[in-house]
């Protein structure tokens, strides 16, 4: 028996009934307590619920072993194996339903590879087309499984297959997937006899054909597939999947490690106790990873999502297998030149407030604010999901809005007082009022640049912008109707301007064409509890 064995996860993603549970039992030897929609509510609703598990074992093609092998070397100079190294396939069996996506993401975070089912009778459908792109975000290769080949009569298969494939083919042109192969099965055929008889109306037939096509697959998913990129370093961290009962053991739960290693006998190694309370899990050993309120992310849209991302919108993100709501704040790098080809945030730099996104945005320069209606738990660098999941599931649209990876975590409870304030996220704000008069070659009387219930002396030595190009600062109050006194140190150029108020002192004109306009302008960071003007 090998020795050695190299773990890759299959994902079987595709649209509901497209035959996903049948090719996994197909293509597996192994089976879980969790595959082939054994919970009881599976059996129930006939429709897979929940992520399924099942695995195969072969030989471990040369190309994956790792480098530091002697046999990775090319030993022989063939594709040989040595009986040191196994490779196993675990399938992930996502379900299909549109309003169970949040399992879907959830198993698909964890996959190293897709293989998208699709019906050959129906095609790409519209939760086909969500699992292409949820595979796009979460790994680099694809296998499209044509499934249900057998419903086509064997000779009208071949042209149908054809015609099928290439329509296939063009949909993944414009994706990461564009040379991706296309092999045709049938999971799970019965006879053609017993098919016609079943369109006809008579009683189904036992007689039960081999699958179609299982071997072709295997053999191409072991060629696509690469190396997995792991991270044993750092604390071990547990992705949970599924938590059953066995006699005599209690509870167990199984799940996916995506960071750090484990062993048998490890003395490293802690048992660590958890609670499943909604608010806060228990932490009872040093690393435990915590409950988070709010983190700030890097971000990608996805080009088929048609709505708007306007700051405050709320949005469903997915992050491991917890979907939570959170409302989004966006806000960008405001100096262009900054090269920030890493996506890292940094708190000591200033960042401009977002309103809404342009779709043609540069994502290095970009990133989001999420702020979680209830904690989770989650690692930084945990790629995330965000989508609209209370969209009509009838309706033919994309979900799916943007995505990313979690940058800075906030564990404070209390984050939006403590720890927001130490991110600079600021908003432009301006505002414009007209020269009443011309006090002096020194001073000039402006109305209309703030209310009348304003504190002026919030704004006392900011400066301002006449529309004649000279420049001034706020003095003070005039009056009691909000104008404001406005000195200008280097006084004003134009003299013939002073002249020309005073004339219209005089003859108490009003004219619109000798109207000076003043500009003001200041920056405020919008969580500054001082909510501080600050000019540059």
């Amino acid at each position: 028996m090998s020795s050695k064995v190299l773990n890759i996860n299959v994902g079987l993603l595709g649209h509901i009934d497209s035959g996903k549970t049948s090719l996994a039992k197909a293509l597996s030897t192994t089976q879980s307590t969790s595959c082939y929609d054994k919970s009881p509510q599976s059996r129930e609703r006939g429709i897979t619920i929940d992520l399924g598990f099942s695995s195969v074992r072969m030989s471990c093609p040369k190309h994956l072993i790792p480098e530091t092998d002697p046999l990775a070397a090319g030993v022989g100079g063939t594709d040989a194996v040595t009986s040191d190294w196994t490779l196993q396939m675990t399938f992930v069996d996502c379900p299909g339903h549109s309003s169970l996506i949040k399992t879907i993401v959830g198993g698909a975070q964890i996959i190293d590879i897709m293989v998208l089912v699709v019906d050959v009778m129906k095609g790409i459908q519209t939760q086909t087309a969500e699992c292409l792109v949820i595979g796009a975000i979460t790994c680099d290769k694809l296998v499209v499984a044509l499934n249900k080949v057998d419903l086509i009569p064997e000779n009208k298969r071949e042209i149908a297959v054809e015609k099928m494939s290439k329509r296939i083919a063009k949909t993944l042109e414009n994706t990461r997937f564009k040379s991706a192969p296309i092999i045709a099965v049938a999971a799970h055929p019965t006879d053609q006899n017993e098919h016609n008889a079943n369109t006809a109306g008579s009683v189904e037939s036992d007689v039960i054909s081999d699958a179609i096509g299982i071997e072709a697959l295997l053999n191409t998913i072991c060629q696509q597939i690469s190396y997995p990129k792991r991270s044993p370093k750092g604390e071990l961290i547990l992705s949970v999947d599924h938590c059953f009962s066995i006699r005599g053991s209690g509870t167990v739960l199984t799940g996916t490690i995506i960071q750090g290693s484990i062993a048998v006998n490890d003395p490293q190694t802690q048992c660590v106790k958890l609670g499943f309370d909604d608010l806060a899990p228990q932490q009872s050993s040093p690393g435990f990873m915590s409950a988070v309120y709010a983190v700030i992310a890097s971000l990608n849209t996805i080009a088929y999502y048609k709505g708007k991302y306007a700051t405050k919108a709320k949005f469903h993100i997915s992050v491991l297998h917890e979907t939570v709501i959170a409302k989004s704040t966006f806000f960008k790098i405001t100096d262009q030149s900054t090269n920030n080809c890493d996506n890292s945030f940094d708190f000591e730099r200033q960042y401009s407030y977002v309103e809404e996104l342009d779709k043609d945005f540069d994502p290095k320069q970009y990133f989001v604010l999420l702020e979680f209606e209830r904690p989770v738990i989650l690692n930084t660098g945990a790629l995330y999901i965000a989508s609209k999941l209370d969209t009509d599931i009838h309706a033919n649209v994309c979900r799916l809005a943007f995505y990313g990876n979690i940058l800075k975590t906030f564990c404070d409870k209390n984050y939006a007082e403590n720890d927001l304030q130490n991110v600079k996220i600021f908003k432009m704000k301006s505002k414009e009022g007209i020269v009443d008069r011309i006090s002096n070659e020194y001073e000039v009387i402006v109305k209309n640049l703030l209310k009348k219930e304003t504190n002026v002396q919030n704004f006392v030595g900011l400066r301002v912008v006449l529309s004649s190009g000279d420049e001034g600062v706020i003095d003070g109050g005039f009056g009691q109707s909000g104008k404001v006194k406005v000195r200008i140190p280097n006084g004003i150029q134009d003299k013939s301007l002073i002249s020309s108020s005073k004339k219209k002192q005089t003859n108490n004109e009003n004219s619109n064409n000798t109207q000076i306009k003043a500009l003001l302008q200041f920056k405020r960071y919008i969580y500054d509890s001082h909510k501080k003007m600050i000019q540059n």
